[in-house]
């Protein structure tokens, strides 16, 4: 149950990360890039940038939408299985 949770956050967060990600790193390595004669070079840079950049946004974007998404549907457990009163110090 808790792996669907996840998932419903993180797939659209990781597509939405990925073609950011990938039209950012389109116009970075062709700028940064413009005159590498080596197209094995340019092309490992881009799938790495794509890659850091990718995940990393992936990371920022997903974190509060699933602490706060967790938080709610453990609460509503605890409250179904008995607990009418929860509280989480921050």
């Amino acid at each position: 149950y808790v792996i669907l949770i996840v998932l419903q956050i993180i797939l659209p967060v990781v597509e939405r990360s990925m073609t950011i990600a990938g039209i950012s790193t389109r116009k970075l390595v062709s700028k940064d890039f413009v005159t590498e004669p080596s197209e094995e070079k340019l092309r490992k840079a881009g799938h790495l940038m794509a890659q850091k950049l990718a995940g990393s946004l992936a990371l920022v974007t997903c974190k509060e939408p699933l602490r706060s998404n967790l938080a709610t549907h453990i609460r509503n457990f605890l409250a179904d299985i008995g607990f009418s009163e929860v509280r989480i110090d921050k």
